[in-house]
C-alpha cells in the first residue's frame, strides 16, 4: 500500500528553521526511511510519501517519524513545537502516485512562496533531476513505476512539476561547460561538489570537488590543497581515481544556480556531516571500549573540506546524530 506520512509544527513554530537542524535532520530521515517515493522538509513541516506492506507497519512508521522529532526537539532544545505526526493517509489508487510526488515535492513552494522546486535544498526532487550523486529516490525506478520512458524522463517530470494551474513552469537546468581557464571561483566549484554529493562518503566528495575544479580550469595541487585543508600529494592521488560518471551532477549544479547551495547551507551542511561522523566514530569507539577495554581506537578522521567563502557561522555547539528508530 501507498502512504503518506505528514507531521506539522505547532503555530507560528518553525522547529527546523536553523538550516544546522534541517540538514541534520534530513540526513536522519534517510537513514530511518531508506525507501521513499518523495521527501520534503520544510521550517515547520515534514512529508513522506513511502510504501508500506499493511497498515500496522504504516502506523510503526508513523511512530519511527515521531520518535525521530522527539529526538531533534531533545537534542536542540526546541521542545513542544511540533504539533503532531498525522495518521499515515493511504493513497488507493496507485494511478495518483505521480500526483502525490509532485504535492510533495511542491510543498515549499506553496507553504513558503519558493519559487522553483528545484531551489529547495530538502527535498527528493533534486536528485530526480539529476542533481544529486547518490539520490535517496532512484529515477530508474520511478521511471519504470510511472512506466515513462527514460529518455527525456527528466524533461517530462519536469514539465509536470512546475507547471499547473497557478504556475507556467521553469526551465530545466542545464550543466556548466569544462573550461580551460579558472572563470568560476574556487568556492562556488566546491559547493556546487559538494551539492551533488553530500549523500556520499567524504572521499568521494573530495574526489568529485578536484576533479570539478581541475575540469573549471583550477588545475594547481597546491590552491587545491590549501582550499580543501589537504595535502598537495593527497589532491594528485585523489584526482587519479575519479569515476567520470561521478561528474554529471556536479557540473549540473555548477551550471544552474537553483541547484547550488548558497554559502550558508554548505558551511551548515558540512558541520552537520562533521557532526554525524564524529558521533558515528564516538559510538565505534564506545562499543570498542566495552568489547575490549586495552583496544585503543583511532582518533576522528579529517574531516570534509569546507566548500564555504562566504556567509555566517551556523555551528552547533555539540555533535548530534539522530538515532534511528
Amino acid at each position: 500500500m501507498l502512504v503518506r506520512l505528514s507531521a506539522r509544527a505547532r503555530d507560528s513554530h518553525t522547529p527546523l528553521s536553523n538550516p544546522v537542524v534541517a540538514w541534520r535532520t534530513w540526513l536522519a530521515l534517510r537513514r530511518t526511511f531508506p525507501r521513499v517515493w518523495a521527501a520534503c522538509l520544510t521550517p515547520a513541516a515534514i512529508e513522506l510519501l513511502l510504501e508500506s506492506e499493511s497498515p500496522t507497519r504504516a502506523t510503526r512508521a508513523k511512530r519511527a517519524l515521531a520518535r525521530q522529532l522527539a529526538w531533534a526537539a531533545r537534542r536542540s532544545g526546541l521542545r513542544e513545537q511540533w504539533h503532531h505526526v498525522y495518521d499515515p493517509y493511504e493513497v488507493a489508487v496507485r494511478s495518483q502516485l505521480v500526483r502525490n510526488m509532485r504535492e510533495v515535492h511542491l510543498l515549499p513552494c506553496d507553504k513558503l512562496q519558493v519559487a522553483d522546486p528545484l531551489s529547495w535544498p530538502w527535498s527528493t526532487y533534486r536528485g530526480l533531476i539529476g542533481a544529486e550523486l547518490d539520490p535517496w529516490v532512484d529515477p530508474a525506478a520511478v521511471s519504470a513505476e510511472f512506466r515513462w520512458p527514460r529518455d527525456g524522463f527528466t524533461q517530462r517530470l519536469h514539465a509536470y512539476t512546475s507547471t499547473d494551474e497557478r504556475r507556467t513552469g521553469t526551465p530545466l537546468p542545464g550543466p556548466a561547460k569544462p573550461s580551460a581557464v579558472a572563470e568560476r571561483p574556487l568556492g562556488l566549484v566546491l559547493r556546487a561538489a559538494l551539492s551533488a554529493t553530500f549523500w556520499s562518503s567524504t572521499t568521494v566528495q573530495r574526489r568529485v570537488g578536484i576533479a570539478l575544479a581541475h575540469e573549471q580550469g583550477w588545475a594547481s595541487s597546491t590552491v587545491l590543497a590549501r582550499a580543501m585543508s589537504m595535502h598537495p600529494a593527497s589532491v594528485r592521488r585523489l584526482v587519479r581515481g575519479t569515476d567520470p560518471r561521478w561528474l554529471p551532477a556536479a557540473t549540473l549544479c555548477l551550471g544552474d544556480s537553483r541547484l547550488c547551495f548558497d554559502a550558508v547551507t554548505a558551511r551548515a551542511l558540512r558541520d552537520s556531516l562533521d557532526a554525524a561522523r564524529r558521533g558515528s566514530e564516538g559510538r565505534e569507539q564506545s562499543a570498542c571500549r566495552a568489547h575490549a577495554p586495552r583496544l585503543t581506537c583511532p582518533e576522528s578522521s579529517s574531516s570534509a573540506f569546507d566548500p564555504s567563502s562566504t556567509g555566517g557561522d551556523t555551528r552547533s555547539s555539540e555533535p548530534w546524530v539522530i538515532q534511528s528508530a
